[in-house]
């Protein structure tokens, strides 16, 4: 498309467009021979001088035009200050976070900044209490006494550090409405302490902390890790004590239910208090909460998710909770708790489906909070419904049937039209290629290019092929040198990330930005872009040519759109996310996002992820049934006590010759086989199967046969089989229509890399009720000695769950850092030491596990 001053000015192009005859605005969408300088998003180009789709399909009149862009100054302290106070009443404003709420809301006027205390500091800026009109001064008569919420606002806005201060300055400016002795008058009514009131803390009390927990007890339940974490961070408990630990404070009040529970929570922290001040690591400005491994108690523990489910309607009451009873009223909190409930929201209708929640949050009625949370959704949500689907796209399912669009796949169209830049971080087969192949069919794209995984070429190409009618559009998937745009169609270029790090590469990107300028561009499993450096000057060749792509297609297109797909955007570091967000957005400077290793700068990615992505997280239909098989591990003992540390491979080895006796007992027609390791296991696996009469493929590193293969020879009944590696968990779609169940040989090493090798079959669209996952164990057992298991202990610690990644993407709060891999190995081997030492003994094991 042309540069926007080449864009047919405004009545120019409505002229055109009228005489098209177009009835509604899918029917300028379908428009598949669209001139080059009409743009495909007029309502965006146009800007102000928009007048509404009927106006300019020339099916109605003229809307007004829009409100100016233009900033509009904002009026003088005084006079702005006299405006705010006579709109206050109307509005039932009498406390700061009633105006930050109100704010928010078209009806504050745009000549009044929403936060004055920033916009007139030095000119004119007295205080909050100033500012709401409720400064008494020194007024002769008695008038009743503030609120300890409205009163503690006031003594904030002083700048006072201490109670000493505060005594001093009572005697010659106390306002009447404000008690002599505030920790005395609100000793029951919300009163923490002097730091609490004043606005400093130095240090948390036992009393502080008590008082403070106390409060939490009416809300408790509502409050997610992530909401208390953030509490607790800025009323400086987590900031300022070393001794106060993300993980122990958390732990603490995580499962919280009960008067009892808080108590002990309490005695806990107080403790710790008790100890000795440890020096704290620094990262990124913040304490290295990570710092710390994991213990083998929570490595052990089985409490499930610490995250917790809330009900929607206790959701939408949380916030208000928080300030009624003066847990928190710091704006960035508040304003994160609300949009958190706002995705909550989005989530719960897309797992559970629109109808039913609909129909609660309808006749649901709460306080200030609430009905801002309620708003903002119902609003995005009508939006979303009201985009009208192109004529020419149809959705069909796997057995080319007509099938409904899915509420994300809405939402991403949406978000693609009005925001330009999205990241779908959904889960495994939540339906992202057609959220992708239906925000181009939106977006009118006359050119889209798909990047993806080698394995998943043929598939995006059957998708697009079965979403449009004949003749609307052109899929190429080949040699993407050979490819050529058609004129007056659709066109779609799906091309692997291996294109990216060629010799011909740079003559592959000329071609590309030579032809029809590109509209849309899909980065699926965007993690294959990868970039291994921080430093730009050492990215990697493939990621520097991903870069190039997009840049100079922006240089070509402003109106741009891109979509980064992937369920898991981070894995091992946050970098990885930064990275992904500048791919979204190269004009903007990501790279002040800290990303060392701490709770605060995951929560702070989490923020950014949630604020340019969906997350949602499918509920299947299909039941799935996880099995761990015990293999006694005794004949082996001889041979792993005199492993080493760094015998990660042959200890792996050493294990499946223990299993592989059982595999008849496992492996069947419709048996994925999964191993983490390839060298002398791979080929060890094959024989074992063939010898059971069944014939088997491999997809690994150095074997792959593609999946249109397995598939064909799956369904000629010439194969059974199917083994895989690492490559196999990621962007391989389909298998869900053949096979059934999965063996884990070997496991992986995240939690992540488990998920997406699961969703290889657990996923939307499978044929099957049902999914069998196995897991082998080989273990050692001894009455007295307990029990040892390396496959057990791989086992806990994928079902851990609490790492940094599931902190930057789901709002989990870690613990702790997981060990490495040869950490992991070594205190493995330990225990195995001590096990046998145990038998020797004849005592008990005083570990119990590994």
């Amino acid at each position: 498309m042309p540069a926007p001053g080449k864009w047919l000015p405004l009545e120019e192009a409505r002229t055109i467009v009228v005489q098209q005859g177009f009835k509604r605005q899918a029917d300028f969408y379908a428009w598949t021979d669209r001139p080059a300088n009409i743009p495909s998003n007029p309502r965006g180009t146009y800007g102000d001088d928009w007048r509404g789709w009927e106006y300019f399909l020339g099916v109605g009149p003229a809307k007004e035009r829009s409100r100016p862009k233009t900033r509009i100054p904002f009026l003088e302290f005084e006079s702005a200050k006299q405006m705010a106070q006579q709109l206050m009443p109307q509005y039932g404003i009498t406390t700061q976070s009633q105006w930050h709420v109100w704010v928010k809301t078209a009806d504050k006027p745009a000549d009044i900044p929403a936060d004055p205390s920033k916009a007139y500091k030095d000119k004119g800026w007295i205080s909050w209490p100033d500012w709401l009109g409720r400064e008494p001064g020194r007024a002769s008569g008695h008038e009743q006494v503030r609120s300890f919420l409205e009163a503690r606002e006031f003594a904030r806005s002083l700048g006072l550090k201490s109670e000493d201060e505060w005594r001093e300055w009572a005697k010659a400016h106390r306002p009447d409405d404000i008690p002599q002795s505030p920790d005395a008058r609100y000793k029951d009514e919300g009163w923490i302490g002097w730091g609490d009131f004043l606005g400093y803390r130095n240090r948390w009390t036992h009393r502080e902390i008590a008082k403070f927990l106390d409060s939490l007890e009416p809300c408790i339940e509502q409050l997610t890790e992530l909401d208390l974490y953030l509490i607790l961070s800025k009323n400086g408990m987590l900031r300022r004590d070393a001794r106060l630990r993300a993980g122990k404070l958390l732990r603490g009040l995580k499962n919280a239910r009960t008067q009892e529970d808080l108590q002990k929570a309490k005695q806990q922290l107080t403790d710790a208090l008790d100890k000795k001040p440890a020096a704290a690591a620094e990262q990124d400005g913040e304490h290295n909460d990570l710092q710390q491994m994991v213990s083998d108690e929570d490595l052990f523990a089985t409490d499930g998710s610490s995250l917790r489910r809330l009900d929607i309607l206790d959701a939408l009451q949380t916030v208000d909770r928080v300030t009624e009873l003066n847990i928190s009223d710091d704006a960035e909190v508040l304003d994160f708790m609300v949009s958190e409930r706002v995705m909550l929201l989005w989530q719960e209708a897309m797992a559970s489906g629109e109808a039913a929640m609909l129909d609660r949050l309808n006749s649901f009625q709460g306080g200030t909070y609430a009905t801002l949370i309620k708003e903002q959704f119902t609003d995005s949500y009508r939006r979303v419904m009201a985009l009208d689907v192109p004529g020419e796209y149809r959705l069909v399912d796997a057995a080319g049937q007509p099938a409904d669009l899915n509420l994300m796949q809405r939402l991403t169209a949406y978000r693609l039209l009005h925001d330009k830049r999205v990241g779908n971080w959904s889960g495994v087969g939540a339906g992202k290629t057609h959220a992708a192949i239906f925000g181009a069919a939106v977006l009118a794209s006359k050119f889209t290019v798909v990047l993806a995984a080698n394995a998943t070429i043929a598939g995006w190409k059957r998708s697009i092929e079965r979403s449009f009618a004949p003749d609307s559009f052109h899929v190429h998937a080949g040699s993407p040198l050979a490819f050529r745009s058609q004129p007056g169609k659709k066109n779609f270029l799906v091309i692997n990330y291996e294109s990216f790090q060629q010799q011909w590469t740079t003559e592959l990107l000329n071609l590309l930005l030579s032809q029809v300028p590109i509209d849309f561009v899909v980065l699926d499993e965007v993690q294959f872009a990868r970039q291994r450096h921080q430093s730009e000057a050492r990215k990697s060749q493939r990621r520097q040519h991903v870069d190039d792509l997009i840049r100079r297609a922006l240089d070509r297109n402003p109106e741009l759109r891109i979509l980064a797909m992937s369920a898991t955007p981070v894995v091992n570091n946050l970098r990885e996310a930064v990275n992904v967000l500048t791919l979204l957005w190269p004009e903007r400077d990501f790279s002040r996002i800290p990303v060392g290793v701490s709770i605060a700068n995951a929560v702070n990615v989490h923020r950014h992820l949630r604020e340019h992505g969906i997350r949602h997280v499918p509920r299947y239909e299909q039941q799935l049934i996880r099995k761990t098989v015990v293999i006694d591990g005794q004949p082996w003992l001889s041979r792993l006590e005199h492993l080493r540390p760094k015998d990660l491979l042959l200890m792996e080895q050493t294990l499946l010759e223990a299993k592989l006796p059982h595999v008849a007992e496992w492996v069947r027609r419709g048996t994925l086989i999964y191993t983490q390791y390839v060298e002398e296991i791979v080929e060890p696996v094959k024989r074992a199967v063939e010898g059971l009469g069944l014939r088997i493929a491999a997809f690994t590193g150095k074997e792959r046969i593609s999946l249109e293969e397995f598939r064909q020879e799956f369904e000629a009944k010439r194969m059974d089989v199917l083994i895989g590696s690492a490559p196999i968990g990621t962007g391989v779609d389909g298998l869900q229509f053949l096979l059934d169940r999965l063996v884990f040989l070997t496991l992986p090493w995240s939690h992540a890399d488990y998920e997406q090798i699961v969703g290889r079959l657990w996923r939307q669209g499978s044929k099957f009720h049902q999914i069998e996952v196995i897991i082998p164990q080989v273990t050692l057992r001894e009455e007295r000695a307990g029990q040892w298991s390396w496959d057990d202990l791989r086992l806990r610690c994928i079902e851990y769950k609490q790492t940094l990644a599931d902190a930057a993407l789901d709002g989990v709060i870690p613990r702790g850092g997981l060990p490495s891999q040869q950490e992991l190995h070594r205190r493995s081997l330990n225990a195995l030491k001590l096990w046998k030492e145990s038998v020797s003994k004849g005592l008990p094991d005083s570990t119990g596990e590994a």
